[in-house]
């Protein structure tokens, strides 16, 4: 099945979208590129299927796989394959693949998202597990670790202030 944009919560619709850009910035391929047909190209074949990857392992709520194909225009078949494929990738410890991961994963932490707390303590523990599971060195385990401790800090206080009504 082909899922279209009507297919998409506002919400899920807004996720793709940030985890689209996030990943456009970090490889260089532009958003209307995404879209565009790849025989021969295989960096932009790549960059989609590590967009897949990504909205996948990080996803901080329960939304079906096929949907991930709709900003760029890709049926459920083509999101499983590009998945598949970036996870053979980090099992050969591909570099570039790992590179971009990590790359991702600072972005993100930095990245606001204007969800609910729940959503977003789903979000912290989706992807610290997940860069706990692809760092190998010392530096990425640590930097994992760091982001969650303020970011659970930081979940803390936003919660506070939600329960007490506090702007």
């Amino acid at each position: 099945m082909k899922y279209t944009e009507k297919d998409l919560s506002p919400m899920e619709l807004q996720y793709l979208t940030k985890i689209l850009e996030i990943t456009s910035k970090l490889t260089g391929v532009t958003i209307e590129e995404f879209s565009q047909r790849t025989r021969g190209k295989e960096s932009l074949a790549l960059a989609r299927q590590l967009y897949f990857y990504l909205a996948d392992k990080y996803k901080p709520f329960a939304i079906h796989i096929g949907k991930f194909g709709v900003p760029v225009d890709r049926d459920h078949a083509t999101v499983l394959y590009g998945i598949k494929t970036i996870k053979k990738f980090i099992d050969i410890k591909d570099k570039a693949v790992i590179t971009y991961i990590h790359e991702f994963y600072k972005h993100l932490e930095f990245t606001e998202y204007t969800v609910s707390s729940e959503v977003t303590l789903r979000l912290l523990e989706s992807y610290t597990a997940a860069i706990l599971s692809v760092g190998t060195d010392n530096t990425a385990v640590h930097t994992a670790k760091k982001a969650r401790e303020y970011m659970l800090e930081t979940l803390k206080v936003h919660t506070q202030k939600e329960k007490y009504g506090i702007e």
